[in-house]
This record gives structure tokens, sequence and C-alpha cells, in this order.
């Protein structure tokens, strides 16, 4: 995600307030846990002047409609603590919510149980460096809903570490009891998630009647490339007709084109 938004602001950068606008950040703060740098940062062989020459103008970009933080681990700890009475209660609470969201892991599940100390908590989550972002991000997210927050929008586009785990956490009623949420409903109303092509999307809606067909295509295929055109995309049709799969850049033109009522989801 955080790869595509950055080819976005360098190489359309007169561009880049649409995709500003359609993320609607006016109100909010961007988050970003230090490990999706460090994760960005191992990619394509990068250097520090290749990474900065890469992200700079995201970040400079974003800067001015919101404020950004990079923050370390410890930080989703501190939330928690934040609102309860003792450090103690508030590593239980820490270390349940860990343990709620990787249950299904059968080798970070055990790391989490015995862990005494944040760091152990830390140590189990980045076991394997292959969804360690991933899982970091959904402990962060539900540490803000249990801080209070009312809405966290996380933007991503993997379905398996992150919409999946979004859902099955949803159904985990020990975990909603611990974030206040009564319904599965709820859950999913507060922790919002939207890919790439959900911003993309926003903007041709928007863009919907000044721009010609021709238009909407082009500005599609500018920004929808690569790995984009190869993820599987979540749509629906309603009344009843949800589908997932991949799509060209003029399958997608066409269904939201066709059909007043498509929305892709995810």
């Amino acid at each position: 995600m955080l790869s595509h938004l950055a080819y976005a602001a360098r190489t359309y950068p007169d561009e880049f307030s649409l995709l500003v606008d359609a993320m609607d950040l006016q109100e909010a703060i961007v988050v970003i846990p230090e490990i999706i740098l460090e994760e960005s940062a191992g990619n394509h062989g990068m250097t520090p002047e290749r990474y900065q020459a890469y992200y700079e103008p995201l970040f400079q970009q974003l800067s001015q409609s919101t404020d950004i933080y990079v923050v370390p681990f410890e930080t989703a700890f501190q939330v928690i603590e934040h609102g309860a009475q003792t450090a103690s209660e508030a590593f239980t609470q820490f270390q349940l919510m860990a343990l709620l969201l990787n249950k299904g892991n059968a080798e970070i599940k055990p790391m989490i149980e015995v862990a005494t100390d944040v760091a152990g908590i830390q140590a189990a989550l980045t076991l394997h460096a292959k969804d360690a972002g991933e899982r970091i991000i959904h402990l962060f997210t539900c540490a803000f809903l249990f801080d209070g927050v009312p809405t966290v929008r996380v933007y991503s586009n993997e379905n398996r570490g992150v919409y999946n785990i979004r859902y099955l956490s949803s159904c985990d009623e020990t975990l909603r009891e611990i974030l206040r949420f009564p319904t599965q409903t709820a859950f999913l109303t507060s922790y919002e998630l939207e890919s790439f092509d959900c911003i993309l999307m926003r903007i041709l809606q928007a863009k919907k009647a000044a721009w010609s067909p021709e238009q909407l295509l082009d500005f599609l295929n500018r920004y929808r490339i690569k790995s984009l055109k190869n993820r599987d995309v979540r749509f629906l049709l309603p009344p009843k007709f949800s589908d997932k799969r991949q799509v060209t850049n003029q399958e997608l033109l066409t269904l939201f084109l066709s059909n007043e009522e498509f929305v892709l989801t995810f």
C-alpha cells in the first residue's frame, strides 16, 4: 500500500491531491508503526538515498494535509496503559488482545502466552517476517479502539493477512467484549479497512460526471499498475451478488459505469 501511494506522489505530484481528498484525512492523524517503514526499506535493495527519493514526496505531500506519526511497537502498549489503573492491568489486556488476534498461529500463540513483557510480545509477533507488519497493525488498531477512538481506518491491499484477520476478529466475542463492541457490525464499522483500489474508485465516483470514459480508464491505467492488477478485488452488486476476483482496469471500469449500485469493498 505504502509503495503504491509513494509511486503516485512521486510520478503524478500535481494529481496527488485527488488521492488525499479521497482518503478524507482532514480530521485524522496518520500513524505508521516503525515496522512498516522497515519492511518497505527492505524492498528493492533500498539504500538510504534511494529510500528518501522513493518515499519523501509521499510524506511531504501527506504532511500538508494531516499529522504523521511514525511510532515504535511500544506505543501500542502505551495507548492501552493510558486508560489502565496499573501497568500490570494494561499488560494483561495487551497480552490478551495479542493472543486473540493470533490464536490461529500455532507458533506465535505459545510465545505470546509465556511473554512477561512488551518485548516478549513483540518478539512473538515478529518471529516470522511474513505478515509481521500486518500482525502489528491489527494490534495497534485494537489498542486505539480499546482507548476509545471511535473509528480507526487501516489502508492495506492484503487479503489474507489483513482483510481475513479483521473479519475473523470481528467474530471473536471475547475480543469484541474487551473492545466494548456488542455486535460484529459495530466492530467492523469502527475498524474500517480500505485498499488502494477503494481510493481510486472514490476518485472515479467524484469525477464520473466531469470525465469521459476514456479519461476514467486512462486514470486507472496510470495508477492501477503492477501487483494491483493481479490482486483479488471484492465488490458488491446489490441486492445479493458479491464476488472476489481479479479484474482488468477495463473490466473494473465497465462494472463501475454499467451498475449504479456497484460498490468495491476491498
